[in-house]
């Protein structure tokens, strides 16, 4: 079915299958495009509902402007007019449900590590897993086996990890592959060892990616993941979460809420040290990295 799909592809719309570019492009190469993934919905709003949804449209399109702030690339469309893009090319598209992804690439042929320009070339596609590629479902109620894998995440002293690029992904990747030689499902990424690091010094940092659980089970997968970080002796907790029952299970755990979804926990052996030094909660601030600026909590 992929055949009958339209993509918006450097500012028209055209065909899925002659939406192409060379094999020899920089971005093809080196890895040096941006991107995100969303979903969209029917919209449960009876007779008056216009049509699909996209779910936090807004959100993803700001993360991607980060993305091209933290590599230096430029954008050809603005904020509101990659979001107006993206809902006509569902619309053409005329599925109820289905994913999007927008990528964002240099198309132009290089063979220099520096890509030849920093405005970026714009796509967007629009996908149904069901129709459109057998034997694939993106959503289980299946139990999953984890491993922890060898491979490390990628420390952010040697890339912009916040930023949702290509290249960034064979880490992932790597790991996963790594998971089903050895009989798993998915794999858990350890941080790198950090020493003398420009932001946390020699602190140990912990960090909950994404919850592998359903969200009845948050409580008690927060409590859990939370005294193993403990165990291994971390300073600092962070995560970035959204959905409501996660959200109140960091806080039931003594998490900290700043603004939009990130949350803060200390060791008591940290919390001991800072009462120690006459630090009180409101002085201490935390910077993301990722354009939010400080966080005071």
């Amino acid at each position: 079915m992929l055949e009958k799909r339209v993509v918006y592809l450097d500012e028209k719309f055209v065909p899925w299958n002659e939406a192409k570019v060379h094999i020899m492009s920089h971005s093809f190469a080196r890895g040096s495009a941006i991107f995100e993934v969303l979903s969209f919905h029917e919209a449960d709003g009876g007779p008056s509902a216009r049509g699909p949804a996209v779910f936090r449209l807004d959100e993803h399109v700001k993360r991607l402007m980060r993305s091209a702030k933290f590599l230096d690339m430029q954008l050809p469309l603005s904020e509101s007019q990659l979001m107006e893009t993206t809902k006509e090319t569902v619309r053409r598209n005329g599925l109820k449900s289905g994913f999007i992804k927008i990528v964002c690439f240099y198309p132009q042929v290089a063979l220099t590590i520096l890509p030849p320009q920093k405005m970026l070339t714009v796509s967007v596609m629009v996908v149904d897993p069901a129709e459109d590629f057998e034997n694939t479902s993106l959503s289980s109620n299946e139990a999953a086996s984890v491993c922890i894998s060898n491979w490390r995440k990628l420390d952010p002293q040697t890339v912009p990890i916040e930023a949702k690029a290509s290249a960034n992904y064979l880490n992932g990747m790597v790991a996963r592959q790594e998971a089903v030689i050895r009989g798993f499902d998915y794999a858990v990424m350890l941080d790198t060892q950090m020493s003398k690091h420009r932001q946390f010094g020699a602190m140990r940092v912990g960090s909950f990616v994404d919850g592998l659980a359903s969200a009845s089970d948050a409580g008690k997968v927060v409590s859990a993941a939370t005294t193993h970080l403990e165990r291994q002796g971390v300073d600092l907790i962070v995560s970035n979460q959204s959905h409501a029952a996660w959200c109140s299970a960091f806080s039931a755990a003594g998490f900290l809420r700043g603004p939009s979804n990130f949350l803060f926990g200390g060791s008591r052996k940290l919390a001991e040290l800072l009462k120690s030094q006459g630090v009180e909660s409101d002085q201490i601030y935390l910077n993301r990295g990722d354009g939010d600026g400080p966080i005071n909590l």
